[in-house]
C-alpha cells in the first residue's frame, strides 16, 4: 500500500483517518495556521510542500474537491476526487 495524505485537517478529514489511519501518511492543508502543526499525529503540509507523485485524496463533496482540484492541478500531484454524488430520481 502506497501511504497517501488527506485533504484537509477538519471534520471530514478526521472522519476519513479514524477508517484509514494506518494508511494516511499525512495530511494537506492551505490553512497557514495550521500548516506545519500536526493533527492525529501526523503532519500537515501546504499543498506547495508535496513531493512529486505524492497522492491525496480530496474527501470532500464532489463540487467542492473539484474546485479544489482546478486550483491545484498544476502540483506535480495525483489528486483523488471522490465520485459524483447519484441523488434519486423522483419517479
Amino acid at each position: 500500500d502506497v501511504p497517501f495524505g488527506l485533504f484537509g485537517s477538519s471534520v471530514s478529514a478526521t472522519w476519513l483517518d479514524s477508517h484509514l489511519s494506518d494508511k494516511v501518511a499525512y495530511f494537506v492543508d492551505e490553512d497557514l495556521a495550521r500548516i506545519g502543526r500536526q493533527h492525529l499525529s501526523k503532519p500537515i503540509l501546504a499543498p506547495d510542500q508535496l513531493e512529486s507523485g505524492s497522492v491525496v485524496f480530496l474527501g470532500l463533496i464532489p463540487d467542492v474537491a473539484a474546485r479544489i482540484h482546478e486550483r491545484l492541478c498544476h502540483l506535480p500531484v495525483e489528486f483523488i476526487l471522490p465520485p459524483a454524488l447519484a441523488l434519486p430520481t423522483a419517479e
